[in-house]
């Protein structure tokens, strides 16, 4: 398979009146959420944009993202998100980085890019704000599986890397995830996490290729509020959020939706045998960016030891430790080029693997046990 349809146009044709996306202002629908993205498409089609265009995006998470992100893989353009709340001089570093076409970013903010690099930088309401175009696209809108589609800068001892991953990445990413845990229809998944990390289009990829909601809590909503306010089914946390939401002393019966709590990093045995007794369903998980997300996640289908590992290493992934206990990663959702800062060089990996840093070990059963974490709170 060397092309995919677009999930999104597939989702709009089977589950068209369903609910794509919730947030404080309302919902999208499937169907419309379909049409917004075509007509974004378009207008970036009329600037100029095309295939292996870099746009960076410095958004707020809202109803806009899903838009401007789909529209963007249809004009084969390449989105590199970064944090809006990053210092002046380190955002120039990442644009430039980037080497990006277009700036997209809030209104209040075009002004502040504008002074600091010379790009053009484009009001995310204007390019998203046509709801009903006139025209409806009813061609297949296929996807190239090799087609460079996103980049996700990861600071490093001496400055940033860029991370770029291709469409098979998210697509097979997400297939693998959704094969380990499952994601239905009525399901609903709150998308808590900033948008320049990579965890945040596998929840998208996700929700698109099950049909399930995606939910957009407003901007300093406390997460506890969020999950019972919108009745949430699945959500992935920090190890610090997971923390947080462990002190309000809330249980299960405040959330009866609430199915899964994937958390990222390396809770502790204690706080995971705490969660249980409240009546909630964690998996531990492991993942990266350069690998699309998740890695290995534990399952409904583990036994009481197993869902305090980190799982199983999921579909399309590959995972081995060497003699020394460092892991090593690979497959279908390993990242498939890197840019640097300055005159560096970073290759990709000779021999297919992608030495993380990180240590840990397999048991007999293909459970795997973290020991040290380059990155122990998960903010990937």
């Amino acid at each position: 398979m060397s092309a995919i349809r677009c999930p999104l146009q597939e989702a709009a044709q089977i589950s068209r009146h369903r609910p794509a996306v919730i947030t404080p202002e309302g919902l999208l629908r499937f169907g419309h959420l379909e049409q917004c993205v075509e007509a974004t498409a378009s207008m970036l089609e009329t600037v100029g944009i095309g295939a292996g265009d870099r746009i960076v995006l410095a958004l707020r998470p809202s109803w806009r993202f899903p838009i401007v992100a789909m529209a963007a893989l249809r004009r084969a353009a390449v989105i590199c998100p970064v944090d809006p709340g990053l210092p002046d001089p380190v955002l120039v570093r990442c644009v430039r980085l980037a080497e990006s076409t277009l700036i997209i970013t809030e209104t209040d903010w075009v002004p502040r890019f504008n002074r600091m690099v010379n790009i053009a930088a484009a009001d995310v309401q204007r390019l998203t704000g046509v709801v009903y175009p006139g025209r409806k696209n009813q061609r297949p809108v296929m996807l190239s599986l090799v087609q460079p589609a996103t980049m996700y800068f990861v600071a490093c001892d001496d400055g940033y890397r860029g991370i770029i991953h291709t469409v098979e990445s998210h697509y097979y990413s997400a297939v693998g995830a959704n094969l380990n845990i499952r994601l239905r229809s009525n399901d609903r998944w709150l998308l808590n996490m900033p948008l320049h990390v990579v965890s945040s289009i596998s929840v998208l990829f996700r929700c698109l290729l099950s049909g399930a909601t995606m939910v957009i809590p407003a901007e300093g909503e406390p997460l506890s509020e969020a999950l019972e306010r919108y009745e949430i089914t699945h959500v992935s946390l920090t190890r610090r959020e997971f923390s947080d939401l462990l002190r309000t002393q809330c249980n299960r019966d405040r959330f009866p939706r609430l199915q899964h709590i994937i958390v990222r990093g390396l809770p502790s045995a204690d706080e995971l045998q705490q969660a249980e007794s409240r009546g909630f369903r964690v998996h531990p998980c492991y993942g990266l960016p350069e690998m699309a997300s998740q890695i290995a996640v534990s399952s409904d289908r583990d036994g009481p030891e197993g869902r305090r590992t980190s799982g199983r290493v999921l579909p399309y992934r590959r995972l081995r430790v060497d003699e020394n206990g460092n892991i090593l990663v690979s497959g279908r959702t390993l990242y498939t080029g890197c840019v640097v800062e300055g005159d560096r060089k970073t290759e990709l990996p000779r021999d297919g693997w992608y030495r993380t840093g990180d240590r840990g070990s397999l048991d007999e059963e293909g459970y795997l046990t973290i020991e040290h974490l380059q990155d122990p709170e998960g903010s990937w």
